[in-house]
C-alpha cells in the first residue's frame, strides 16, 4: 500500500492469494496461489515479466530476512515451514535483518494457519494495551468494525 511499483502490488497479491488459499485449506495453498498470479498476470504485461525476472514463485523458498519485498515474501515461505505460530514467528525473526517485517507477513499466516488459540498465551497475557486489542479483533471477526 505504501508501494506503488508493480512489484510490491504482485508480491501483495501473491500474499492475499495465498491467505485465501490457505483459509479454504487444502494442499498446498503456495502452489495455488502462484498458479493464480501467474493467470491474472498474463494480461498484464507489465506484471508478467515482473512475476517472471524478479518474484518467481516456483522459486523454492529462501529468504535472508530483509525488508525488500520479494525477499520478505520469500523469508516468510521459510518461516511458515515450522509447525506452531511460536515456532514461525522464531524462525522469521531468526532470519535477522528487516525481523518485524518478516515476522510480521509470516505471522500473518501463521495466524491464519494455527488461529487465535494458537499465538501462545504467555505472549497474549504479556501484549500491551491487550483490551484495546482484544475489542479489535473481535469486531473484526464480527465484521462490525
Amino acid at each position: 500500500m505504501t508501494h506503488a511499483h508493480a512489484r510490491s502490488q504482485i508480491c501483495c497479491a501473491l500474499y492475499c492469494l495465498w491467505v485465501r488459499f490457505t483459509l479454504q485449506g487444502g494442499a498446498d495453498p503456495w502452489g495455488r496461489a502462484a498458479a493464480t498470479l501467474r493467470t491474472l498476470s498474463s494480461g498484464w504485461p507489465g506484471w508478467a515479466v515482473e512475476v517472471d525476472d524478479h518474484v518467481r514463485p516456483e522459486r523454492e523458498p529462501e529468504g535472508t530476512g530483509s525488508g525488500y519485498v520479494v525477499d520478505c515474501l520469500h523469508s516468510a515461505r521459510v518461516a511458515v515451514t515450522e509447525p506452531t505460530f511460536e515456532r514461525v514467528i522464531k524462525r522469521a525473526v531468526s532470519l535477522g535483518h528487516d525481523t518485524d517485517t518478516t515476522a510480521a507477513v509470516a505471522g500473518g499466516l501463521a495466524g491464519v494457519r494455527h488461529g487465535l488459540s494458537g499465538i501462545p498465551a504467555r505472549w497474549k497475557e504479556a501484549l500491551a494495551e491487550r483490551g484495546v486489542v482484544e475489542e479489535m479483533v473481535g469486531r473484526l471477526v464480527a465484521g462490525t468494525g
